[in-house]
């Protein structure tokens, strides 16, 4: 009896696991340090983009290259160019 019901939770808890999916890949290839509240994140497309503290991307991967926010504003290069974002991604 006892083994009976050993199997039958066992059967069920498998059950359960064959209905999870596996998590998707990283989101990210790279993530920098949280400066002024947003931290750098290479893409897997290797493009540079920015994450808030709750890890939402408030910045696009879009950037070649970023550097760390200072003074409301970071580094940025795009097509070999650079310049200066502010915290909404807008070119300043």
């Amino acid at each position: 009896m006892l083994k009976a019901a050993a199997i039958a939770v066992m059967t069920v808890s498998l059950m359960g696991l064959a209905g999870c999916e596996s998590p998707p890949g990283p989101r990210f290839q790279d993530v920098g340090s949280y400066s002024e509240g947003l931290a750098a994140v290479k893409s897997v497309n290797g493009k540079w983009g920015f994450i808030n503290r709750n890890q939402v991307l408030v910045i696009p991967p879009k950037f070649d290259e970023v550097k760390e926010f200072k003074d409301g504003r970071a580094a940025a290069k795009v097509n070999g160019r650079w310049g200066f974002i502010n915290k909404q991604g807008q070119w300043k």
